[in-house]
């Protein structure tokens, strides 16, 4: 797993993150967990029981229900935002399309994060809107 010291520019880079200070950044890479997937290997499966998001630090997962893909994430990209925010079912599937290294942030820090720094919940909320906005586009 990559120190604190080498997270806060690669989460400076994820949109969610991008608004953040270096002390922030900080905190919230301190809370990620590191995660690797093989490629063809389940992250989760759609109806799981769901209390933690993602960040993809290296790879691409499709998100999907069975054999229709919804998209992709790659890079710099997060997943799974809904389930940390509140607990719930999955409502898709997701795979790693290659060797994959995921962060994961589970529910309890999310909520101390939000609780110590609520302009990620605006941060959150829009990405919300953004993805709500596409899915709906498609």
């Amino acid at each position: 797993m990559a120190t604190v010291t080498e997270l806060i520019p690669i989460l400076r880079n994820v949109s969610l993150c991008s608004s953040f200070s270096d002390d922030v950044l900080a905190r919230v890479a301190a809370d990620l967990e590191s995660m690797d997937f093989d490629a063809g290997e389940t992250v989760f499966v759609k109806g799981d029981r769901g209390v933690s998001m993602y960040i993809v630090l290296d790879g691409r997962v499709s998100i999907h229900d069975g054999d229709l893909i919804f998209t992709y994430r790659n890079a710099g990209e997060f997943f799974g935002e809904m389930a940390a925010l509140h607990t719930e079912a999955r409502s898709a599937s997701v795979t790693a399309e290659v060797d994959t290294q995921l962060l994961r942030l589970d529910q309890e820090r999310m909520h101390r994060l939000l609780r110590n720094h609520p302009s990620m919940s605006l941060e959150i909320m829009d990405g919300l809107c953004n993805r709500l906005r596409h899915t709906s586009r498609n």
